[in-house]
């Protein structure tokens, strides 16, 4: 397990100097992986958060990408090196996930997640994220998903169990995506 205080993790925003990286580890990780240009479009459009886990010494490990509607982000990709799984990585990349949606006033959390993955349904419900439905076919090779859920809690605290701090952002305007 990592310590997520430590400085030498950083997380940080993608640069399209990552999307040779990040498309090898998404080749890797997935059955139907995002094309490269994809990943470039997700990293140049601002309705998108993509953030990327480096380790001095290693890398890059490992990304995510977010995009954001209205008061609503859906996590529309993970993915963390098959070398360094099971260390945390995920977890970390998730809270910062989290940390940036809020940042960004957006208060519902959403994902999808393999009906057959049960470890990664247990890291997000223990971050807060409950399955509220099942979505048939969901995935290009016919398997299913759960759709799960995480509304920020009324004081905005980042997640269980940390310390309550208070709302000091300003309001933000909702405004229409640009698609």
């Amino acid at each position: 397990m990592i310590n997520p205080l430590s400085t030498e993790i950083q997380v940080e925003p993608a640069q399209l100097a990552d999307v040779e990286v990040m498309d090898r580890l998404e080749q890797e990780a997935f059955n139907t992986p995002w094309s490269r240009e994809l990943l470039r479009g997700a990293i140049v459009n601002a309705e998108y958060i993509v953030r990327v886990l480096r380790l001095p010494g290693e890398g890059l490990l490992g990304f995510y990408i977010a995009h954001g509607v209205e008061e609503r982000c859906n996590l529309d990709n993970l993915v963390v090196d098959l070398a360094f799984r099971n260390r945390g990585y995920g977890s970390l990349l998730i809270r910062d996930w989290i940390e940036q949606a809020e940042r960004r006033g957006l208060a519902r959390l959403t994902l999808q997640v393999n009906t057959a993955n049960r470890d990664a349904q247990r890291l997000y419900e223990g971050l807060g994220f409950r399955a509220t439905r099942l979505l048939v076919s969901y995935y290009p090779n016919g398997e299913d998903a759960y759709l799960m859920v995480r509304e920020a809690p009324p004081d905005h605290s980042t997640l269980p169990g940390s310390p309550a701090r208070p709302d000091t952002r300003k309001q933000k305007t909702r405004r229409s995506p640009s698609r």
